[in-house]
Formats: structure tokens, sequence, C-alpha cells
């Protein structure tokens, strides 16, 4: 969990090598809120190097991706045996 939204690109570059550690397979597509702190010129750099491709949603529309904000991360996570609390 975030303390502050100014956290996330750092949380991020960490979520990514969990990622690739335990499941040797690199993240393709990256599908986030139109929040601030996703779109910072450190983190648009960033996906671009490595070859991530961020697909924003429309604001206030959580039905476009058919799942309450809050509980996004735990459906990805649980099928890649990684724990939900990424610190």
């Amino acid at each position: 969990m975030l303390k502050h939204k100014s956290e996330a690109f750092e949380k991020f570059q960490h979520f990514k090598k969990q990622i690739i550690t335990q499941t040797h397979k690199k993240i393709k597509i990256l599908q986030l809120d139109n929040g601030g702190e996703y779109k910072s010129n450190d983190f648009n750099i960033f996906c671009q190097d490595h070859g991530i491709t961020r697909q924003f949603t429309t604001p206030y529309s959580l039905q476009q991706s058919g799942v309450n904000e809050s509980t996004t991360i735990e459906p990805v996570l649980i099928p890649l045996n990684i724990p939900p609390n990424i610190d």
C-alpha cells in the first residue's frame, strides 16, 4: 500500500523486478487510472525503455476495468503466486 502517491514509481520498479524474478516473464501492458502519479516523466521514460505499454482508463469510469480500484491488484497477483502486500 502506498503512503504517498509519489511512491508509485519506486514501488512499480520494485514490483517489476519481483515479477521478472518470480515468473521469468516481462510486463507488457500496464492498465492504470488517470492518476498523475503514473504520468511522471520518469515513469514514462522507464516504461518506454522497458517496452511497457501503458493504457489509461477513462476518468470516473471504474466500469471500464470491471473491477473496483481497491481490489484490482489482487486478481493479477494471485495467479502469479505473488503476495498482494508488496513492500
